[in-house]
C-alpha cells in the first residue's frame, strides 16, 4: 500500500510538471507590460514602437496589443503578442 501511495506521488508530481510545462510554452511569445499609469489613454501603435526600439525588433514582429484593466483598485497592464517567430524566454527576445 505505501509503495502504491509513493507510485501514485510521482506520477502526479509528473503530470503537474507536464501542466506547468504546457502552460509556460502557452505564454513563451506574450511580454506583459506593468506599472503604467494612466494606461486608459495609451497608444498602442506608439508602445509597440517604443518595445521594438527597446527591444531590438521590428515593430512588425508585434501580432496585437490588449489592455487589461486592473482588479479593485490596482493597476493595469499591456499584454503583447508577438508573432509566431518572435519568442520571450528570461526576458530576451529569440527567433525561432
Amino acid at each position: 500500500m505505501k509503495e502504491q501511495n509513493n507510485n501514485l506521488e510521482i506520477r502526479i508530481s509528473a503530470l503537474e510538471q507536464k501542466i506547468r510545462d504546457l502552460e509556460q510554452k502557452k505564454y513563451n511569445n506574450k511580454i506583459e507590460l506593468t506599472g503604467i499609469s494612466g494606461i486608459d489613454s495609451i497608444n498602442d501603435d506608439q508602445v509597440t514602437k517604443i518595445l521594438a526600439s527597446k527591444l531590438d525588433m521590428d515593430a512588425s514582429s508585434v501580432k496585437s496589443i490588449k489592455q487589461i484593466a486592473g482588479r479593485k483598485g490596482k493597476n493595469g497592464f499591456l499584454l503583447l503578442e508577438l508573432s509566431g517567430k518572435q519568442r520571450v524566454r528570461n526576458g530576451f527576445k529569440t527567433q525561432e
